[in-house]
């Protein structure tokens, strides 16, 4: 008997470690504070957009939180926060306006605080800060995108006008930009969304029908009746499967800048400005939702509407301007706005719709890098380190349809020249290979010597 009781209790004894455990685990995983959990700084209104952004706050414990004396900070001024409880698991909105914020979200039911004003000074477009204040006026939780590194460093990514920054999920806390990520269509009140899955590109099969036959009845004999098909019975073949592109994931190199035109000629640069980029893999990459920005204030995220597919060791074209007849004849594939390329030092900055860094130039204006007028500075061949300007080469031709400028949009790059010669020679009139009395120079010749030719 005692032996059993002495199991008995060790198995409880056991069960309630175990369970303490578990109690500990969770504690662990769960922020034991408030959390800004999404921010709309730039909203899709042109011009001053400062009463219609708002921030939103998420209880991620297992108590309700009443919020008086608690404050919201940017980099310049804060807000106090209306005395209001959050409870757990829920959401609260800090809209700078009320009238702001119902016009571009109606019909919202959820938490709801203004303040009749600004956030702070205004959430600045081009990089800011939001800090969520206790009542002892220490930080509980912040964030900073753009170019305000002070909170994270590497801050969050810009989004365009209209999008906001989330964080996912909402109870995701590394103090760090990898907590947040851009969110198409906002959702105050609410938690934020991760992207959708890679397509894999399953092909979608057209059914075959069944095969049918033609039947008659005659007569036999024994006034039976018998059946026999007229015709033979037949199939229709079904079309051959066909699948989307399957999209590749993008690491560091698998999309490289190869061709960069920052100082047209034929056209202005606000015309034709544009740059191109070589898929690595062996697999189309869908650039929707990916970012080119410099290390300034340029941002630009790529919204296609869909996939916007970069084929497997293909080229796509990225400019100011999509129309031929305006860009000086450029094939540009996507139109992008708010980036400009510097004809001097300028830098490309690629990211994908994680914010990873996929690929980066930075050009110096001349030192280095070529620094054509009306010529695309080329990669020699999209192996090489374009991180090293002693591997771009000047365009020397035009390319079809150009309105003059030199280079090869959407398409490989030539081999550029490697040696020259120029001067003058002789004409040798006798054949023999040397240059006798009598015999005239030609001059102005130029003899070019290319790779493989």
């Amino acid at each position: 008997m005692s032996y059993l009781r002495t199991a008995l209790l060790l198995s409880l004894t056991g069960l309630l470690i175990a369970f303490l455990c578990l109690l500990s685990a969770a504690d662990a995983q769960t922020p034991g504070h408030l959390l800004i959990s999404e921010v709309l700084y730039d909203a899709p209104q042109s011009g001053t957009d400062t009463s219609y952004e708002w921030v939103e706050l998420f209880n991620p414990t297992a108590a309700a939180v009443n919020l008086a004396g608690w404050a919201l900070r940017d980099n310049t001024s804060q807000d106090a926060i209306p005395a209001v409880t959050l409870g757990p698991g829920e959401y609260l909105v800090i809209a700078a306006t009320a009238a702001g914020f119902a016009q571009n979200h109606p019909g919202f039911s959820g938490n709801l605080v203004t303040l009749e004003g600004s956030i702070g000074n205004g959430l600045s477009n081009t990089g800011d800060r939001v800090l969520l204040l206790g009542p002892d006026g220490a930080a509980v939780d912040a964030m900073s995108y753009w170019n305000d590194a002070t909170i994270f460093d590497p801050p969050c990514l810009d989004v365009d006008a209209g999008w906001s920054l989330a964080r996912v999920p909402s109870s995701q806390d590394t103090d760090s930009a990898a907590d947040w990520l851009p969110q198409e269509i906002p959702n105050p009140g609410g938690p934020g969304v991760a992207p959708p899955p890679t397509p894999t590109g399953t092909p979608t099969f057209t059914g075959t029908p069944t095969p049918t036959a033609t039947v008659t009845w005659t007569p036999a004999s024994s006034d039976t009746p018998t059946a026999s098909p007229t015709g033979t019975p037949s199939s229709t073949r079904s079309p051959t499967p066909t699948a989307s592109p399957t999209a590749s994931t993008a690491w560091p190199g698998a999309v490289v800048i190869d061709e960069i035109m920052q100082n047209p000629s034929a056209v202005s640069d606000a015309a034709g400005e544009w740059f191109e980029l070589y898929n690595a893999t062996a697999a189309a990459i869908d650039l929707n939702s990916w970012t080119i920005r410099d290390a300034g204030s340029d941002s630009h995220r790529i919204q296609y509407g869909g996939p916007l597919w970069l084929p497997a060791h293909g080229y796509l074209v990225l400019g100011r301007n999509a129309d031929p007849a305006v860009n000086g004849g450029v094939p540009v594939a996507y139109k992008y706005s708010n980036f400009t390329l510097g004809n001097g030092a300028d830098e490309i900055i690629l990211l994908d719709g994680q914010g990873v860094e996929i690929d980066r130039v930075e050009y110096d204006g001349g030192p280095d890098f070529p620094n054509p007028n009306g010529a695309a500075m080329a990669l020699i061949t999209p192996d090489r380190d374009n991180a090293l300007g002693q591997n771009w080469r000047a365009a020397f031709s035009p390319w079809p349809g150009s309105a003059g400028d030199l280079g090869s949009p959407a398409a490989a790059n030539p081999i550029p020249p490697i040696g020259q010669i120029e001067g003058h020679v002789f004409e040798d009139l006798n054949g023999n290979r040397h240059r006798d009395v009598g015999e005239p120079g030609i001059p102005d010749v130029l003899i070019t010597l290319s790779t493989g030719r």
